[in-house]
């Protein structure tokens, strides 16, 4: 579970579709959490959440995890099973 530093949980919810793949990232009041880091591994590459929270996800079947990182919060890893299963986190 993510925990912020100021005891509020952030909730990140993916969501995938069949035509792209879509990471979104809200906030427990399902606000978008804009600017969000996301690094994928083993690649390393990044990107950055938008004002909607969202972000394409890489090939899933490349990954080994998403780290997801922003200020004031304990970084989440999530694995390409839970990016799969449409967690919340």
């Amino acid at each position: 579970m993510l925990k912020a530093i100021s005891s509020a949980v952030v909730l990140f919810a993916a969501t995938l579709t069949a035509t792209s793949q879509t990471l979104t990232l809200t906030d427990e009041s399902g606000a978008p959490v804009q600017l969000a880091y996301v690094q994928f591994f083993p690649s390393g590459a990044h990107q950055h959440s938008d004002a909607n929270g969202e972000l394409p996800l890489p090939d899933l079947a490349a990954l080994d995890s998403a780290v997801v990182r922003y200020l004031g919060y304990e970084r989440e890893t999530l694995s390409p099973e839970q990016l799969r299963s449409n967690p919340t986190v």
